[in-house]
C-alpha cells in the first residue's frame, strides 16, 4: 500500500465534498476510491450523528432510524424448558428467544402466534396473541 502525505490526505479531505457531490448521508462515503479520503467521510457523518442536536438531548441515548423495526410478529416452533421454570422459544423465522424471568404466563405453545417488541433498559418483551401478561425474553440465536 503506498503512503499518503498528510497534506494530500487534508487537500482530499477538503475537496471530498464537492467531489462527492456534498453527499447527505454516510452511503455516499462508499463510492470515494481514495482510502484516506473516504475514511474522513466516514469520520465526519459519525461526528455528525454522535453530537446531540440540542443541549436537552446531552446524555440521552441517540434515537434510532425512522425506518428501524420495533417488534416482530412470529409463531413458535417449539418450547423447550429449561431449568428454574424458563423456557427457549423457537420461532418460524429462525430466532431463538430464552425468558429471563422464572413464571408461567402466558402460557407457550408451538403454533401460537407471538410479538417480540423493545423494552426498557435493551430488553425484549415478548407478548402472546390474545393474552394481556408478557414475558421478559433475551435472543440468543
Amino acid at each position: 500500500m503506498a503512503v499518503v502525505r498528510p497534506r494530500f490526505t487534508l487537500l482530499l479531505t477538503l475537496l471530498t465534498p464537492l467531489a462527492a457531490g456534498a453527499a447527505d448521508d454516510w452511503r455516499s462515503c462508499r463510492r470515494i476510491a481514495d482510502d484516506g479520503a473516504r475514511l474522513a467521510c466516514y469520520d465526519r457523518h459519525a461526528d455528525q450523528a454522535a453530537a446531540p442536536a440540542s443541549p436537552a438531548d446531552f446524555g440521552l441515548p441517540a434515537r434510532p432510524p425512522a425506518e428501524a423495526i420495533d417488534a416482530i410478529e412470529a409463531r413458535i416452533t417449539r418450547v423447550d424448558p429449561l431449568p428454574h421454570g424458563r423456557r427457549l422459544i423457537h420461532l418460524d423465522n429462525g430466532q431463538r428467544w430464552r425468558q429471563i424471568e422464572s413464571r408461567s404466563h402466558p402460557s407457550l405453545k408451538v403454533g401460537d402466534q407471538v410479538r417480540i417488541r423493545h423494552a426498557s433498559l435493551g430488553s425484549f418483551l415478548l407478548k402472546r396473541e390474545g393474552s394481556g401478561a408478557t414475558l421478559r425474553v433475551k435472543r440468543v440465536r
